[in-house]
């Protein structure tokens, strides 16, 4: 009897493991005082010599700053770090071929020197190619894809290979996010939403679960940080989530159940805006104030690893919106809208 009942222990040891394995989903809670150490940056304005228009998103190659604009047309600059001189502009808005209605979300591709952009309300994809923009040809972009019915893509990040990773609008089903071939054909749906209290319609489920995306450098890792949350989610090219980030200052949404609909209050924060990585880690400005608008200007950034390290703490002596890391040189750019439009750079 001792020897089944041993037997069936090591089975269920085995089993667990094997579980554990399968999901392979590591979830590490943290607060301000894990961090070994805050470290305070000083930043510097960059010398621009064109005023910005209203700068979104920002992305850092070698010596070429790409800014995305909002409501801008055409919507990306290209600037030299150099010069400071905004050397050539691309996505037009527009419902023509190669032209975006609502450019949404941006990556670069920067071993292949391509630029994806995503049409929220066009509901496509456009590829741009970076010679061509340098060159300032009369057409710029390569190719679009035009997503499917079953799929309202809300964020689209292009993994190594070339499928994409998307996060959806909603989905009847409760689907958070979806795998897409290179053509947009579906490959596979992906996590549902998490269960909360209050009755909600999937198909607006990112009006409460609203997230940014963002990938790692070699492509292999999608981050997803939540808007309302303190919380990362980290997935791989299979689209499995491996790691979840949850803190500082973790806690459930504030919902209200009102005429029929739930949504969330004012109460929640402000938590992530958009992370900039290399292959083996990310850094992430961390805001953690009441709600005021997306995008909202942080003081703290965290950087992490892509293995749930907690790496380093900054505090940042001028707010920063959303940031660009030249991992090589060791320097911070960060968009700063306390007044006019600018850049800072902060050496770390």
């Amino acid at each position: 009897m001792k020897q089944l009942l041993f037997i069936i222990l090591i089975s269920t040891t085995v089993i667990v493991s094997t579980t554990k394995i399968a999901t392979g989903q590591k979830t590490v809670n943290f607060g301000f005082d894990d961090f070994e150490e805050v470290i305070e940056l000083k930043g510097e304005k960059l010398h621009i010599e064109d005023p910005l228009m209203n700068p979104l998103e920002i992305i850092i190659s070698d010596t070429l700053m790409f800014l995305k604009n909002d409501k801008a047309n055409p919507a990306v600059d290209v600037i030299s770090l150099n010069s400071g001189k905004i050397i050539s502009q691309f996505c037009k808005r527009g419902r023509g071929p190669g032209e975006l209605v609502s450019p949404f979300c941006i990556q670069y591709i920067e071993n292949e020197k391509r630029i994806l952009v995503q049409d929220i309300i066009g509901r496509k994809i456009v590829f741009f190619d970076l010679d061509m923009i340098l060159a300032n040809a009369p057409k710029k972009y390569t190719r679009s894809i035009t997503f499917k019915n079953e799929t309202w893509v809300r964020k689209v990040m292009e993994l190594e290979g070339g499928n994409l990773f998307c996060n959806l609008i909603g989905h009847k089903d409760g689907y958070m996010n979806c795998l897409l071939t290179r053509d947009g054909e579906l490959i596979k749906f992906l996590d549902t939403y998490p269960e909360i209290d209050f009755p909600f319609n999937p198909e607006e489920g990112s009006n409460i679960f609203g997230s940014r995306l963002a990938i790692s450098s070699d492509r292999n890792r999608v981050i997803m940080p939540y808007l309302h949350s303190d919380r990362i989610s980290i997935y791989n090219a299979a689209g499995d989530k491996t790691i979840e980030f949850q803190g500082p200052d973790y806690k459930n949404l504030d919902l209200i159940f009102k005429n029929g609909r739930t949504a969330i209050t004012n109460k929640n924060a402000c938590t992530y805006n958009l992370p900039s990585s290399n292959s083996e880690s990310f850094m992430i400005p961390y805001d953690g104030t009441r709600y005021k608008f997306a995008h909202s200007p942080a003081y703290h950034i965290f950087h992490f690893g892509f293995d749930g390290s907690l790496l380093q703490h900054f505090k940042l002596d001028h707010s920063v919106t959303n940031i660009a890391v030249d991992w090589e040189n060791n320097i911070i750019y960060g968009i700063n809208k306390d007044l006019e439009p600018c850049i800072y750079k902060f050496n770390f």
